[in-house]
Formats: structure tokens, C-alpha cells, sequence
């Protein structure tokens, strides 16, 4: 995650992911409001921005995003005039995405059980038809 700016601050992550956001907060004067425009971005440009406003008890405002396409970093945009703007504990996170082996792997499995179905059936219907000639044999022998 590399971070930069100032007045606009950059945080680019190192991977792709779906899911980003931060803590915003700032030290005001009585009655200032703080506000910040967020962005998220992707290599093809922003995808989307909202803007935050610091609650009037002082308390910090988490500021996130959720999206199906990849987010590469967030832009973070002070729009008040106070001096000191602190964001912490930022977080983020891929969608979690199968893995093409593990997906064969569960394939090859489910084709292992159909075919070991398949041929426990077949057994099973040979045995009984052994079973119904071995029978009539037993009756023709008797008559």
C-alpha cells in the first residue's frame, strides 16, 4: 500500500480488491464541520466518490466502499479548511475466488463417484440376473 498527497491523499493497494474503506477524523474548532470527498479508483479511472462529514460530537466517520469491479486505491479529498485531517485503520479485501485446480479437483472427484455408481449398479443388475437363470436352471432340473 503505498500512500501520497497532501490537502489529496492517494492510497494505492498492491493488489486488486472489492472492498476498502478508512476512519476519518480531524482536530476542529467549536462548531467547524469536516467534511472529505472519498474516491475509489481503478486503472481505468474513479469509480465512484461520496463525500463524509465528521459527526458534531467529534466522533471519527468510516468511509467505504463496495464494488464488483477492482478497486486499485482510494482518494481521499479534505474539503474544510481545518489543518489536521487523521484517518487510521484502513482495511480492505479481495473476493475471495476459487482456484482453477481446486476446481478440477472437485470435477474429477464427482466424475470418480458417478462412475463408481454407475458401476456398483451394473454389478448389482448382473447379479441379479445370474441369480434369476441360476434359478430357472434349478426349476427346468427339477421338472
Amino acid at each position: 500500500m503505498n500512500v501520497t498527497g497532501e490537502g489529496v491523499f492517494a492510497i494505492e493497494f498492491s493488489t486488486f480488491v472489492n472492498r476498502a474503506g478508512l476512519l476519518l477524523s480531524a482536530v476542529s474548532s467549536v462548531g467547524a464541520r469536516l467534511t472529505w470527498d472519498v474516491s475509489s479508483f481503478s486503472t481505468s479511472g474513479i469509480l465512484e466518490t461520496a463525500s463524509f462529514s465528521q459527526p458534531a460530537n467529534g466522533q471519527a466517520v468510516f468511509a467505504g466502499f463496495e464494488r464488483s469491479e477492482n478497486i486499485s486505491g482510494l482518494l481521499i479529498t479534505k474539503t474544510s479548511s481545518e489543518p489536521f485531517t487523521f484517518w487510521d485503520d484502513v482495511r480492505y479485501e479481495s473476493a475471495a475466488v476459487p482456484e482453477p485446480t481446486s476446481l478440477a479437483i472437485f470435477g474429477i472427484g464427482a466424475l470418480g463417484m458417478i462412475g463408481t455408481r454407475r458401476r456398483r449398479k451394473r454389478e448389482q443388475q448382473q447379479s441379479q440376473t445370474s441369480l434369476s437363470q441360476n434359478e430357472l436352471r434349478a426349476v427346468i432340473e427339477v421338472s
